[in-house]
């Protein structure tokens, strides 16, 4: 008897913090005019119907959220921390000069990822798949471990740091933009090479298996599409 009362106080118990969790996202939603929404058994959120988010602090928002529905703008963004895992829309944080790194950033953005004039140091944490442009031009990186799997617009990686091209290994569907980097004198000469599509750079296999700058190739590039 005592042992069956307590485990009815124990659902109970959890019964009342599930129901406390579930108006405090609804009030949530409510309050940033949010009509459109699904609360799962987790209580995790898909956003289905929005106008977008402007300068929202993810990190102070006490759910999380699976799928979000329109594009979301900040200039003050520090982190990634609690993003939605896929955005249907764009990612537009140009400007946020305190953020480093993409660890916790969408698994997949059908939109566009925008990062001009941050401070990200590392792709570690990127997207696998990004339909639009990846931009990340006048950043700090000096390589490109942890690109996407697939961006289906330009990848703009301009005006960084970096030294080579070894762990590039995105699908692009549009223009590989790489001036303004500390890449090979030969490839920094080459002023079409910033126009040639990914698919075709890839296909020559510019550097070696331990990362060395394969001149040889290069040359044999140069030849098929001057």
């Amino acid at each position: 008897m005592i042992n069956n009362i307590k485990k009815y106080l124990h659902k109970l118990y959890f019964e009342i913090i599930y129901f406390h969790e579930l108006m405090l996202i609804r009030s949530y939603c409510s309050s940033y005019k949010i009509s459109s929404y699904t609360i799962y058994s987790d209580l995790s959120v898909d956003i289905t119907s929005n106008n977008g988010f402007v300068n929202v602090d993810f990190s102070k928002i006490p759910f999380k959220i699976n799928a979000f529905y329109g594009d979301i703008a900040s200039s003050n963004t520090k982190s990634f921390e609690n993003y939605p895992k896929y955005v249907y829309g764009s990612l537009l944080h140009n400007n946020c000069c305190q953020l480093t790194s993409l660890i916790g950033s969408p698994i997949e953005i059908h939109g566009s990822f925008n990062l001009d004039r941050c401070n990200i140091s590392s792709l570690d944490g990127s997207p696998r798949k990004i339909t639009g442009n990846f931009d990340l031009e006048r950043n700090v990186l000096s390589e490109l471990k942890g690109c996407p799997k697939y961006v289906g617009g330009d990848f703009n990686i301009e005006k960084n740091r970096v030294t080579t091209l070894h762990e590039l290994n995105t699908d692009i569907g549009g223009r590989l933009l790489i001036s303004n980097n500390y890449l090979p004198y030969e490839m920094q000469q080459y002023k079409r090479f910033n126009h040639i599509i990914s698919k075709e750079y890839l296909m020559y296999k510019l550097w070696m298996s331990d990362g060395t700058f394969n001149k040889g190739r290069f040359e044999f590039f140069k030849n098929d599409f001057d």
